[in-house]
């Protein structure tokens, strides 16, 4: 009996010891599963991490990428330009007062493409289309580049929009549909750059007017479109707002330029230099191209010339 029992108690220890092995193995077995689990789980976890963190910076490079296109801005030069008419009354055509500028070596031409008026100041056939206002000019655009181009010579147009005087939002949008086309025509035909001089713009027209020049350089992506800053922006009572919109023009068109004479000035100098000196911070800043009086006494012209390089600004081009 004795025999038995002890056999018995051998054979429990047995299988407690060989139950206790196997307990041991199937736990490491077990651990190293898990641990081998939580390695592909994490592995898993960071690959998808880091492919949405690449989305992501993908999403944020193409936005960045898509925001610079945007911004990007059309090469302009700083001119001296001087005024020179399609055509005038005389006998001269256009290459030879075009060869007077060169025989002073001024290469930089200011074309007037319109009057204040807004009448047409070269001949097209899309201006005839679209019942826009036209002369007598019988000047294509073609011809004039063509004309410059053999002498090397810079153009920039000058073109008055007197859309924002109209109230009624949908006229205007019309208004300022022929008058992209006109100045997409002149930017198409080869003008380097062409400034719109928008005079009764105000600051609730500001996103109109970006949107008016984009739409210009939707049809024409050759050439700067420039914009000459209205006095009612520049004399606002808040120059915090002033700077806003000045910069925000800025961001979003070719160039800015400034007007820095009235046709009621009774002293022509004396008003460009009070300009000048009231507005340098903007004109310096925003790198802004000065348009200054077209005077028939060339006396008179150069005295204004010389006033406005006195006044350190090299930038500056004749209007009419």
């Amino acid at each position: 009996m004795n025999g038995r029992n002890r056999h018995n108690k051998y054979r429990n220890s047995v299988y407690r010891r060989h139950n206790i092995g196997m307990i041991v193995l199937i736990s490491v077995i077990s651990l190293i599963a898990l641990i081998v689990l939580f390695l592909v789980i994490g592995n898993l976890l960071h690959a998808q991490s880091e492919r949405r963190s690449n989305e992501v910076s993908d999403t944020d490079t193409s936005a960045v990428q898509n925001n610079e296109q945007d911004n990007v801005k059309a090469p302009v030069q700083s001119i001296t330009g001087h005024c020179v008419l399609l055509e005038t009354d005389d006998n001269t055509f256009l290459s030879d007062r075009l060869d007077a500028l060169v025989e002073q070596n001024i290469l930089e031409a200011s074309i007037p493409l319109n009057t204040k008026d807004e009448i047409l100041l070269f001949k097209s056939d899309i201006a005839d289309e679209i019942g826009y206002s036209v002369g007598t000019a019988n000047v294509t655009l073609e011809k004039a580049v063509s004309t410059a181009d053999t002498r090397n010579m810079y153009l920039s147009g000058i073109f008055y929009v007197n859309a924002f005087s109209n109230d009624d939002a949908l006229l205007r949008s019309v208004e300022l549909s022929r008058a992209a086309a006109l100045i997409a025509e002149a930017l198409a035909a080869g003008f380097d750059d062409v400034v719109i001089i928008a005079p009764h713009m105000t600051e609730e027209h500001t996103e109109e007017v970006i949107a008016f020049v984009e739409s210009i350089r939707s049809l024409a992506p050759n050439g700067a479109v420039g914009l000459a800053v209205s006095d009612s922006i520049l004399e606002l009572e808040d120059a915090y707002k002033t700077s806003e919109i000045i910069t925000r023009l800025y961001e979003k068109i070719d160039f800015l330029a400034m007007e820095v004479s009235t046709d009621d000035s009774a002293d022509v100098l004396t008003d460009i230099n009070n300009k000048i000196n009231a507005e340098q911070l903007y004109l310096h800043m925003y790198k802004m191209r000065v348009l200054l009086p077209y005077n028939a006494d060339k006396e008179i012209q150069s005295s204004i010339i010389s006033a406005t390089e006195t006044g350190g600004i090299t930038n500056w081009q004749i209007i009419q």
